[in-house]
């Protein structure tokens, strides 16, 4: 067994004697969790986290059965080593997976109220926070009992410049929305994206007028729809449907192949067989020499 579907997201690979994680196809960048070795009282559990990643075929079939039982007993904490867990669930929560939003949460809350100061630096610094809104970030901030904290001043500084920063950024985002926007303001852009959490910039664009795009090309306005739609503006996801849906009847094969990860994304296998019937066919496709190397990409032709 080299492959193991953990469930609709996660798959695992043993690829070159190792244990390789998989979230919707993407492999996950397991050097990121060895972060936690620029803080030094973790050397020990990073050691032992690269030796529980499974190098032997029987191992991998260990690995596989634990990540089975944790997706079963929903990303149940007990089950993961936990600095497995929490960057997997950081993956899941921005795929929208319900119940990795709601463990992901948990898990925070928790670490606050430890009061353990690598955690809740390790978190802070490699953006674990992003994720929770200005006002869940506030609430874990009220409740945190710093006397228990190594450096009290130093976190509480770095996680109140954190919410500043959130704060000041949503005025800046609103300020952009009610405007006439042609854009965002390169200054901000990234920040908006990697600061802010989702319900953030979900609530932002509640009354978004989406006739504001009109005068945007096709080019422009996809990845920006895809943006917002990544973050569950659900308004942004029908126009993005009704955008891609154009560009595949109308648009030239060149047009498709630039769009199609984000066609992927949207639509389902059923949607992209009915979408691609009405435009593609496989000798077309063919005597292009295009490939497509995803199932959902082929069911378009």
């Amino acid at each position: 067994m080299r492959d193991f579907k953990v469930n609709n997201l996660i798959t695992l690979k043993f690829q070159n004697h190792r244990t390789n994680i998989y979230i919707k196809g993407q492999k996950l960048n397991q050097r990121k969790f060895t972060s936690l070795k620029d803080i030094g009282k973790f050397d020990e559990v990073v050691s032992k986290l690269n030796d529980a990643l499974a190098k032997t075929p029987q191992g991998f079939k260990n690995q596989c059965s634990n990540f089975q039982r944790w997706a079963e007993n929903d990303y149940n904490r007990r089950i993961l080593n936990s600095f497995i867990a929490f960057p997997l669930l950081r993956r899941l929560f921005n795929l929208n997976d319900s119940t990795a939003i709601k463990v992901y949460k948990e898990e925070v809350a928790m670490k606050f109220l430890t009061g353990n100061y690598y955690y809740i630096s390790y978190m802070l610094n490699n953006g674990f926070l992003n994720l929770l809104s200005k006002e869940e970030l506030d609430a874990h901030l009220q409740k945190l009992d710093y006397t228990r904290v190594r450096n009290p001043e130093k976190l509480k500084k770095e996680l109140t410049n954190l919410v500043v920063l959130k704060t000041e950024l949503l005025k800046a985002l609103k300020k952009e929305i009610e405007g006439k926007f042609y854009g965002y303001d390169e200054d901000n852009k990234e920040k908006y994206f990697k600061f802010l959490s989702k319900i953030e910039i979900r609530n932002a664009y509640q009354e978004f007028d989406f006739s504001k795009l009109n005068h945007w090309t096709l080019r422009e306005v996809i990845p920006f729809l895809n943006e917002l739609a990544e973050n569950g503006v659900l308004k942004a996801v029908d126009l993005l449907k009704e955008k891609l849906i154009h560009m595949f009847v109308e648009g030239s094969i060149g047009d498709i192949i630039k769009v199609k990860s984000y066609a992927e994304t949207v639509f389902d296998k059923d949607e992209l067989a009915l979408i691609g019937s009405q435009k593609i066919s496989r000798k077309e496709m063919a005597r292009k020499h295009l490939r497509w190397t995803t199932g959902s990409a082929r069911s378009l032709l």
